[in-house]
């Protein structure tokens, strides 16, 4: 029996009543192509010897022993591990199966190719002797769920409706297992009690074959000396451990799962009901035990907090039970000190888990789409400007190529924090040199922001071969010998690419990149904000006093005196004036970044004139058809930007402008002289954008 079609796995201890029963109902088998591989796990009865003595020379039985006693889990690996069948099936030494369930089990799996067969129901019996087992006493169980057919490859579906809601049995005796599926997956059982519970989150993690069959060919026995049904000390200390390790093993293969990585809320549920259902199975009956009080609280609070602490509600919800906390407060004032230290690593461990997370879901997402963009270096600092560049990006690749799927991979699970990209997180394998890889835009392509440009430049490194896209970008070099070095070093990287297009937001940047990057494809473009003009629109508001908009960073360039003259003023006429910036002091994410900016653009919509020293501020009086009065800013964003608005009357550049005349664009704003000024830029800047797309793709 050298590759028979199924191997029957029956893992052995202290069933010297039973054991003949359960192999003799195997081996009258009206299907013949399988073996039988029993796991004597030391059992210290007479198991092994009854085995030896009625089998040991049937060609079908092979017999494997443990040295010592491991439990049904790792007994039930080692008979994976000498299984040599196609299909694995798991039947326990005290049970028996009907005369055609090898039959059956076969022929599902013939017809399905399925990783899993699921049997939906089965028979148990509370017959308590070594006598053949009387059938007509037979009980016959069914579940919710007796469709016949493949369950859905839904992963959120499968763990909320049939293992939290528990619409199918977990007994890995209900199931036949491909043993290629379990051998590509490394699908091992806990050596834990209630090991099946676990084990069916991990196939319904990994399977994306699963076929359910609602036929009842397995019998098992209901007995009152089953280590189910003990409670001693042995009993709790395995309890605990099980909920310990099961919980953890559960946590950590959510979070590595891409369908489900994000999902909180369903890592909360799947916690939440395994320790209910192992506190119910397993500890409950040991509430109230005098002797064993002080050892749960010391489980409470040494091993359930300091391990699954980021649920600690679910830890207190469950030890609730027998109030266990509640005559205990200052049991947990004490403890406060301890668990903030904790959560400080927490949060170090979490940002590692959540990174690794990410990039598995990113990995998936490569492997699924053939027609995608890589978008990379997408910001998640609160610069509300930038969070605007991105929505602009966002329209025009969804605009200009609508059956792309746009992979956003962020800054911050791509560079650490000395600006080097991270070369471990496994995702470069995934991206083949046919991928369009498209940078974030912005005003950070030089040595100002020079965090921003050496990640840009190692991803231009890592893929020579892909065709590599930046959206419009500002080029600042500083006119010292640091700003020399910084811009030779980008001019050998940029012109060493055989496939780089680069779009620039203003006349003086496109100059620069005319001397600095011979080699890269460059066009002249505006702002991608620009590309928002219209779609805020819907903010019909009530427009009132002045909103300044200025900066507090290194940019910073505008005169104190000349801003406190125009308050000065602006206070003398009564007209009333806020001032702000664009940069929150909060991390911006894909959830929240259309609501953040949102936010600031409505202050700008309800504003009859705005004042500002961000070039952003502009683009944001622009779409918001707000009149803008602009001052210099470090660099030439304003100075050489402004120009794509020259022949807007309702934009106004104070360089160069006399007090007078800054003060009478002031009044005329104020009043409405140019409310009806503002039409669209001047380049509807997505198509421009999608001509140079279009250059690479």
């Amino acid at each position: 029996m050298s590759n028979p079609a199924i191997s029957v796995v029956v893992p052995m201890y202290k069933v010297e009543r039973y054991i003949k029963i359960c192999i003799d109902s195997i081996l009258g088998q009206t299907f013949k192509d399988f073996e039988i591989v029993i796991v004597d796990d030391a059992s210290p009865d007479n198991c092994y010897e009854i085995c030896q003595k009625l089998y040991g020379t049937n060609a079908k039985v092979r017999i494997v022993r443990h040295a010592q006693n491991k439990g049904l889990g790792p007994a039930r690996n080692t008979g994976i591990e000498n299984a040599r069948g196609k299909y694995i099936y798991f039947v326990d030494s005290d049970d028996a199966i009907t005369v055609d369930a090898l039959q059956i089990l076969y022929d599902a799996a013939q017809k399905t190719d399925a990783d899993v067969i699921h049997i939906a129901c089965y028979y148990e019996t509370t017959q308590d002797d070594d006598k053949a087992i009387d059938i007509k006493k037979l009980k016959l169980l069914y579940k919710k769920y007796n469709n016949e057919g493949f369950l859905k490859y839904d992963i959120p579906y499968r763990l909320r409706e049939h293992w939290i809601n528990s619409q199918s049995y977990v007994m890995a005796w209900l199931n036949m297992y491909n043993r290629e599926f379990i051998k590509k997956n490394n699908l091992k059982f806990l050596d834990v009690i209630s090991e099946d519970e676990v084990y069916t989150v991990d196939t319904y993690l990994a399977a994306e074959k699963f076929y359910v069959l609602p036929k009842a060919i397995y019998i098992y026995r209901k007995r009152q000396n089953s280590i189910m049904n003990k409670y001693d000390e042995k009993r709790f200390s395995n309890g605990i451990k099980a909920i310990l390790k099961g919980a953890a093993h559960i946590k950590e293969k959510l979070e590595f799962t891409p369908a489900v990585a994000y999902d909180k809320k369903l890592l909360d549920e799947m916690i939440g009901a395994f320790f209910f259902r192992n506190n119910s199975n397993h500890i409950l009956p040991f509430y109230g035990d005098p002797k064993l009080q002080p050892e749960l609280d010391k489980i409470v609070f040494n091993e359930f907090l300091p391990v699954f602490k980021e649920n600690t509600m679910l830890v207190k919800n469950l030890f609730n039970l027998t109030n266990i906390f509640a005559t205990r407060s200052m049991v947990l004032a004490n403890q406060t000190n301890m668990l903030i230290q904790q959560n400080k690593q927490l949060q170090t461990m979490n940002a590692i888990l959540q990174e690794k997370s990410t990039m598995l879901n990113l990995i998936d997402e490569m492997r699924r789409y053939d027609k995608k963009f890589l978008f990379m270096l997408s910001p998640t600092h609160g610069n509300i400007g930038d969070q605007a560049i991105v929505l602009g990006e966002y329209k025009v690749m969804q605009t200009a190529f609508p059956d792309y799927k746009i992979i956003d991979i962020p800054y911050d699970y791509m560079v650490g924090q000395l600006g080097e990209i991270f070369s471990g997180l496994g995702y470069q394998k995934y991206i083949t040199p046919n991928d369009a890889i498209v940078l974030h835009g912005g005003g950070n392509l030089g040595n100002l922001y020079i965090n921003e440009e050496i990640p840009r430049r190692a991803v231009i490194q890592k893929f020579p071969d892909n065709r590599i896209v930046i959206f419009p970008q500002s080029i600042y070099f500083s006119d010292d010998a640091e700003g020399q070095k910084q811009a030779a070093i980008s001019a050998n990287i940029y012109n060493a690419h055989k496939d780089l297009h680069l779009m620039l937001r203003d006349e003086n940047s496109f100059n620069v990149a005319q001397k600095l990057f011979p080699n890269v494809n460059k066009y002249l473009l505006p702002d991608i904000v620009t590309s928002l003009f219209g779609d805020f629109d819907k903010f019909n508001v009530q427009r009132q006093g002045v909103l300044f908009v200025l900066r507090k960073d290194k940019e910073k360039v505008i005169n104190d005196s000349a801003i406190k003259t125009i308050q000065n003023f602006l206070a003398q006429n009564k007209v009333p004036y806020e001032v702000m910036d664009t940069v929150i002091d909060e991390r911006v994410t894909f959830q929240t970044r259309f609501q953040k900016f949102s936010e600031v653009l409505l202050k700008f919509r309800k504003s009859k004139l705005v004042i500002t020293d961000r070039f952003h501020g502009v683009i944001f009086s622009i779409i918001s058809k707000t009149p803008i009065l602009a001052f210099k800013s470090y660099d030439t964003k304003i100075t050489s930007g402004i120009k794509w608005f020259k022949e807007f009357p309702s934009v106004f550049y104070a360089q160069d402008k006399s007090l007078e005349e800054i003060l009478k664009f002031i009044v005329d704003a104020y009043n409405g002289a140019f409310t009806q000024s503002l039409s669209p830029p001047p380049d509807t800047v997505w198509n421009g954008c999608r001509v140079a797309l279009l250059s690479g793709f």
